[in-house]
């Protein structure tokens, strides 16, 4: 989470307003949670994606009907962000994937963001690996 992204701010929720490149968010965190210390405890990993084919108006989730360059550039800024972290290498024992609508992106860019999530963090034998759905943005050529 150390260098540039899309507006230069982080793509993980509310915290990331206040992400500055110089790390300062990451080492209070790191703080917290034990990273100095060398703990090595699975994590809870949560990856938003923040669009939708529409935005429903009963929905406050942080999501966005968009298309385009702006999807295409989050893609890549979540696999930067994941890969740059201070907690890769932690083993996952839950990963989620939630939005938005994440299976809104097409297939190259699910698997890029999957890829980047079981290189940074390896699950465990047991890991519960789950996705929010839209029935109307999922097929078998998806998921195959």
């Amino acid at each position: 989470m150390h260098g540039q992204y899309v507006n230069q701010r982080s793509l993980t929720g509310g915290a990331g307003d206040y992400l500055r490149p110089d790390g300062a968010v990451h080492r209070d965190v790191e703080s917290q949670i034990g990273v100095g210390a060398g703990l090595d405890a699975p994590l809870a990993v949560y990856v938003h994606i923040p669009f939708c084919p529409s935005k429903c108006g009963y929905c406050d989730f942080n999501s966005y009907a968009m298309t385009g360059d702006i999807v295409e550039q989050t893609v890549a800024a979540t696999v930067r962000e994941l890969e740059s972290s201070p907690f890769a290498g932690r083993p996952a024992k839950t990963i989620f994937f939630g939005g938005g609508t994440p299976t809104y992106l097409n297939e190259e860019q699910l698997i890029r963001i999957f890829r980047a999530v079981l290189r940074t963090h390896p699950p465990l034998a047991d890991c519960e690996i789950t996705s929010e759905a839209n029935p109307g943005t999922v097929d078998a050529e998806k998921f195959g």
